[in-house]
């Protein structure tokens, strides 16, 4: 399996709603980083090891509920697969409360387990949805 399906299969789990196989695809050391801040945002920052990164996605599904995740473009070489995509999102409790956002996922490698994620999105869109939630 490339590096680009095991990532595929990531998005796949993470769709569905398999957190649990999903980090099966991690490594028991992954670093896990989101680029908006621990300030403002309960999932933001930089979380060492599958127990954070499931505590990331509890954090997340209960912040966010998305509408749309669009995987679009996919760039692989020996020990890294970029993404570029988008998504939307609401607040669980108040559709009305949304945004959209453009975004970069980078995926490093060790053998092949994702030991290194990062997100690069618009953290504005993200800071002003997270106020309007309260």
């Amino acid at each position: 399996m490339s590096k680009t399906q095991l990532v595929q299969e990531v998005y796949g789990h993470f769709g569905s709603g398999n957190i649990p196989a999903l980090l099966e695809h991690l490594s028991t050391d992954v670093v896990w980083v989101d680029s908006s801040d621990k300030a403002y945002s309960p999932f933001g920052g930089t979380h060492h090891g599958r127990e954070a990164v499931l505590s990331y996605f509890q954090a997340l599904g209960s912040t966010i509920q998305f509408t749309r995740f669009e995987p679009r473009e996919f760039f692989e070489n020996e020990s890294k697969v970029v993404v570029l995509g988008s998504y939307d999102g609401q607040d669980p409790a108040n559709p009305a409360n949304h945004f959209s956002s453009d975004w970069v996922m980078s995926f490093g490698f060790a053998g092949n387990q994702v030991n290194h994620w990062q997100i690069y999105s618009d953290t504005q869109k993200l800071h002003s949805f997270l106020q309007a939630k309260g």
